[in-house]
């Protein structure tokens, strides 16, 4: 079973270690191969998760990300475009046209989501897999397509408990990686427990 899991996994180490960009997100869990293109237009809470391959690209004015935000691997969020409306040169000219980015607390983005600019995602509310969010999110909604559309809302009395409670997942939790996994016999990942 070990040689079943470690074919699947890879043969080296799981490289799933944080990484503090130039020092500048303490107490956020930010993958080695996250990309953060200008951190010094990011400002983001703590016990934030950046995912692996999870590209941030922002310009001013900036873009906000709350406390305790999850972006699974391949999220990328953008919050800038190029003008195409130009009557210089095709398909686009050099300007850059930036609009802030917001991400409240509590958000999580699924896999290979693309937040674009101007967008404005509220608190409590998860962007499945997948989803281009084009529009403003609220507060607990659940969106998912292209673009994304709201498919329902959180249990509100539930999440607000959640939150009053101060119960949030701990980033820096890293008993999920492959060699975690086989060396504790998958037992955390065949219970039916939650």
């Amino acid at each position: 079973m070990k040689k079943f899991i470690k074919k699947i996994f890879g043969h080296k180490k799981s490289s799933n270690k944080p990484i503090e960009k130039a020092g500048l997100f303490p107490g956020n869990f930010v993958h080695e191969t996250a990309i953060l293109n200008n951190p010094q237009f990011i400002q983001m809470g703590t016990n934030c998760w950046i995912g692996g391959f999870t590209c941030l690209y922002a310009n001013p004015p900036g873009m906000v990300i709350g406390n305790n935000v999850i972006f699974a691997d391949h999220v990328t969020v953008v919050n800038n475009f190029h003008n195409y409306k130009s009557s210089d040169m095709l398909p686009f000219d050099y300007r850059a046209i930036a609009r802030p980015v917001q991400i409240g607390d509590n958000v999580w983005i699924g896999m290979n989501s693309i937040i674009l600019p101007g967008v404005k995602i509220e608190e409590g509310a998860i962007v499945a897999a997948g989803s281009v969010v084009t529009k403003s999110v609220p507060k607990c909604a659940i969106v998912a397509g292209n673009p994304a559309r709201i498919v329902k809302y959180r249990d509100i009395r539930k999440y607000n408990s959640l939150v009053k409670n101060k119960k949030y997942i701990d980033v820096f939790f890293q008993n999920n990686t492959p060699e975690m996994i086989i060396k504790n016999k998958f037992n955390p990942f065949l219970s039916n427990k939650q």
